[in-house]
């Protein structure tokens, strides 16, 4: 679902020519807030589980899909 909104992100960065800011009468796209509304938690719980999914272990992984493990637990 991320890479939804950071293609959306990325196709307006080429519209207003680059990665540099530019003045455009197009909302800003914040791929984390977006993310974040669609799932209905926080941006701070997308970035915990970018951590997790980089850096948890398979057993850790498995606790937090059979719901045994919060994201928050995982976390620390």
């Amino acid at each position: 679902m991320e890479n939804v909104f950071s293609e959306k992100a990325k196709e307006k960065q080429k519209e207003a020519g680059g990665a540099v800011r530019q003045i455009s009468d197009k909302a800003v796209i914040d791929t984390k807030k977006e993310l974040a509304n669609v799932a209905k938690v926080s941006h701070d719980t997308i970035a915990k589980v970018k951590v997790i999914q980089a850096k948890a272990t398979e057993e850790v992984k498995e606790k937090l899909s059979s719901g045994n493990l919060s994201i928050n637990e995982a976390n620390m």
